[in-house]
């Protein structure tokens, strides 16, 4: 997958360890973050804070994990992860015009990301399967990342499909 101008890794914090696939999600990240890094390409963390993951307790927390290097923690408080933060006006005053993403929640923070992202201006990607979600009710994960992942594709981002170097 080509390096876009920026990564945004969004809300890949503690309070989400028991989504689907986290572990390894956590590892293709970090797979991405290598790339970015090693191409000096810039890296912005979304940190999420609500009343689930509130603000300084250990759910609240980045994955320790994480390939971090000295990269922007951006806090946000909304599932728009664009909504009072900044960001766009940030990537704006970077020049970036292409963004990948990645992290949690596929059908919430992730989505939104990508529409929000696109009808900014901004060409939108991600790697297919480098975000999770957890199981609804009706729909598994794996079904509820799959048919974003389509409806990405077909209207607001570049969905790669190449699986990623190990």
């Amino acid at each position: 997958m080509p390096v876009q101008n920026e990564l945004l890794v969004i809300d890949v914090q503690n309070g989400y360890s028991e989504a689907t696939g986290y572990d390894d999600l956590v590892a293709k990240i970090n797979r991405r973050l290598d790339v970015y890094h090693h191409a000096h390409h810039p890296v912005i963390f979304l940190q999420k804070t609500d009343d689930e993951l509130v603000y300084s307790s250990p759910v609240w927390e980045l994955d320790a994990r994480l390939h971090w290097q000295n990269d922007v923690i951006v806090p946000n408080y909304h599932d728009d992860i664009f909504f009072e933060t900044g960001l766009a006006e940030r990537l704006r005053h970077l020049n970036v015009k292409s963004i990948e993403v990645c992290g949690l929640q596929t059908e919430l923070a992730v989505d939104t990301a990508i529409r929000v992202g696109h009808s900014q201006g901004f060409q939108m990607a991600i790697q297919s399967g480098l975000e999770t979600t957890f199981d609804s009710l009706e729909l598994t994960a794996e079904q509820i990342r799959r048919h974003h992942e389509r409806l990405w594709a077909e209207s607001f981002a570049t969905v790669y499909t190449q699986p990623l170097a190990k």
